[in-house]
């Protein structure tokens, strides 16, 4: 094995190092467990206090060790984690062994396009709905679902191939299990998630705890970049064709429509979470818009060449920045630039959101900011650049610049047709999320709402709203790649 996969595997050692002697760590350091409350750690008027020598990271507004809750949070995470990994890799084993069967297998596979399609939020909200619990068992079981389709179209991988799988598995969990904390769904464990998001609700109600909200965040991006870098220097798997097709999309649809209709048509909660779907669509339309045109005015520039120290210092902020779960992103953008509790005060914060119809200009300047925090989720560092081959090829055969510059074009708008239902799922789930964090009164934030009033009608109504938005969604790109792509219709 190559000596620099032990040196990028040393960040996740230490990890695990870290989780396994946590408590050993706290009793050498004499600091308090992790759910030791002491009101007398509290500063005046009972705000929580930035570090210090006794608390290196601070304290909550409970008077709790943020050190000691970030060490005990790294054994949650890595406990949870493996353990889901390790229990998706077998059920997947199993299904794809099924799916040799002749009637088996045609109901296996709509069964995982399903789940691919649904955001992995939405799974934990259908969970929640069943009858389960806000504990980790939930979070297990919305990661065990939500990593299957991938683990099964991965199972015929090489040794290698198969770990850079599973790694990247296993960062996608550890961003999962973060969002899911933001909807009350992670019970009363340790974690970091909801450490952030009680930071950031802290922060919205005007104290300044930063150092609440920086040590978990950290945690959690410096963990997920850790097991990025380790698998990027691991083979690639061979690159599949992950777009649903036209008649799995529609059959997606149908299948949702029917589940929707028969549990909750014609009742309050169905219409209820309609009145809501206006604003999750102002979220999510012009993120996606503008980063869809970004990426065609990026695909007509040259690739930037960058070499030797200048390329590796650009690789490793752009790891952590895109290591970074939107939640966190969200989460600083509100401490550092909200006019009402922001370090720099710019744009409106946290429920300042009003109707389009209402007032067209307060409604832009309050949805800037969530704007921002889903756009710099949505982008990726994959495929945006031209493709210098199509380039060379054009140029032999003596197109002109202008036409080269047309063409590229014309290639990479039908590629973006060509979202894959496991992107399209991510970026539902990222919208939900930054809905919570700035209270946009949209499906996310109704449905974390209802969870903590305990009101699964109104979380089943938000559940079933997303999920027809969603496989519509899929079905509206499959019927454009065929309109447009000429490959489609061959």
């Amino acid at each position: 094995m190559d000596s620099r996969l032990y040196l990028r595997a040393l960040p996740l050692v230490l990890l695990l190092i870290v989780a396994v002697a946590a408590p050993l760590i706290v009793t050498i350091l004499g600091l308090p467990q992790p759910g030791t409350v002491n009101f007398h750690a509290l500063g005046p008027l009972s705000l929580p206090v930035g570090p210090s020598g006794a608390h290196p990271f601070g304290v909550d507004n409970l008077g709790r060790d943020v050190f000691t809750r970030v060490l005990f949070g790294a054994r949650t995470a890595v406990a949870l984690v493996l353990a889901a990994t390790a229990l998706t890799g077998a059920v997947a084993y199993l299904l794809r062994a099924a799916a040799g069967n002749r009637y088996g297998a045609p109901v296996i596979r709509y069964l995982l396009e399903l789940l691919d399609a649904l955001p992995a939020v939405m799974i934990g909200l259908l969970l929640w709905v069943a009858g389960i619990q806000p504990s980790l068992l939930l979070i297990g079981l919305v990661l065990l679902l939500d990593g299957l389709p991938a683990s099964v179209a991965g199972i015929r991988q090489r040794d290698l191939q198969s770990a850079r799988a599973a790694l990247e598995l296993i960062a996608r969990n550890l961003a999962v299990m973060a969002a899911l904390a933001f909807f009350a769904l992670g019970g009363g464990a340790v974690n970091w998630g909801g450490m952030v998001f009680a930071a950031i609700v802290t922060i919205r109600e005007g104290i300044n705890a930063w150092w609440w909200l920086l040590a978990p965040a950290l945690a959690i991006t410096l963990s997920i970049a850790a097991v990025r870098w380790l698998a990027a220097a691991l083979p690639a798997p061979p690159v599949t064709d992950s777009r649903t097709s036209l008649r799995a999309a529609l059959a997606l649809v149908i299948g949702v429509l029917v589940l929707c209709w028969a549990a909750l048509g014609g009742t309050p909660a169905f219409s209820a979470a309609l009145a809501h779907l206006s604003a999750s669509v102002s979220v999510v339309l012009i993120p996606v818009v503008v980063c869809a045109l970004g990426a065609l005015a990026l695909a007509a520039l040259p690739p930037l060449r960058l070499r030797g120290r200048a390329a590796a210092a650009l690789s490793a902020v752009w790891l952590v920045l895109s290591s970074t779960p939107v939640g966190i992103v969200a989460g600083f953008l509100l401490w550092l630039l909200s006019s009402d509790v922001g370090r720099l005060p710019w744009l409106p914060g946290a429920g300042s959101y009003a109707g389009l119809t209402t007032a067209p200009g307060s409604w832009a300047d309050a949805l800037i900011l969530p704007w921002l925090a889903l756009s710099f989720a949505i982008v990726s560092p994959r495929g945006v650049g031209p493709d210098r081959r199509l380039d060379l090829a054009a140029r032999a055969a003596g197109l002109q610049r202008s036409r080269i510059f047309r063409r590229r074009s014309r290639l990479r708008a039908v590629d973006l047709l060509a979202l894959p239902s496991r992107r399209l799922s991510a970026i539902v789930s990222f919208a939900l999320v930054v809905e919570v964090v700035f209270e946009v009164p949209g499906l996310g934030s109704l449905a974390r709402d209802s969870i903590v009033a305990g009101h699964p009608a109104a979380v089943s109504g938000a559940a079933a709203i997303t999920a027809l938005a969603t496989v519509a969604l899929l079905f509206v790109l499959a019927l454009a790649r065929l309109l447009f792509d000429p490959r489609e219709r061959r």
